[in-house]
C-alpha cells in the first residue's frame, strides 16, 4: 500500500514495483532495439529505499537535487541503471525524477570509479563512452534500430529525512 512505500523510501503513486533486475533487462532491450525512442518509466520500478535528503545536492543553476546513486549502493539495479538522477522537490519528502539520456558517456568532471562503471557498463551493451565497439553497436547505432534514448519518469518518489 501507499503507506508503506512511503515508509520504507520506495514510492507514492502508482502500484507496482519490481525487483529492479527486470528493469535492467527492459533498459538493456530499449537500447538494442528500442529506436532511440524514449523510454517511459513509472516511479515505482526504482528503488531510493537507501537515499536520504543528506545525500542530496542542490543545484542552483537547474533548481534541481543531484544524487550519485552509484556511490551510495553499488549494488543496487536502479543505480546500476541509472548511475546518478536529478530531482525537483516537490513538497516535504516529496520529489519528481527529471527527464535523462541514457547512454554511456566519459565524463571529464567524472571520477575514476564514475566512468569505470561506465565503461563496464558500456561492455554489456556493446557501447564504450558513446562509441559503438561491436559489430552490433555499429548496426544498432547507425541505422536507428536503438541506442541511446531519453528516460521519462512517471510518478513521484519518498525521500526520508
Amino acid at each position: 500500500n501507499a503507506l508503506t512505500e512511503t515508509t520504507t523510501g520506495r514510492v507514492i503513486g502508482s502500484a507496482g514495483g519490481g525487483d529492479g533486475y527486470s528493469l535492467l533487462g527492459n533498459l538493456f532491450m530499449q537500447y538494442q532495439f528500442g529506436g532511440t525512442n524514449p523510454y517511459n518509466i513509472s516511479t515505482s520500478e526504482i528503488d531510493l529505499s537507501y537515499v536520504s535528503q543528506k545525500n542530496l545536492q542542490y543545484n542552483k543553476k537547474t533548481n534541481t537535487y543531484g544524487v550519485n546513486l552509484f556511490s551510495l549502493n553499488k549494488t543496487s539495479p536502479t543505480a546500476l541503471a541509472f548511475g546518478k538522477i536529478s530531482l525537483s522537490h516537490i513538497k516535504g519528502n516529496i520529489y519528481s525524477v527529471e527527464s535523462d539520456l541514457f547512454d554511456f558517456d566519459y565524463q571529464t568532471t567524472g571520477s575514476f570509479n564514475r566512468n569505470a562503471a561506465t565503461f563496464i557498463g558500456g561492455a554489456v551493451f556493446g557501447q564504450f563512452f558513446n562509441t559503438p565497439v561491436t559489430t552490433w553497436g555499429i548496426i544498432r547505432n547507425y541505422t536507428g534500430v536503438g541506442g541511446p534514448f531519453d528516460i521519462n519518469f512517471n510518478g513521484t518518489v519518498y525521500i526520508k529525512p
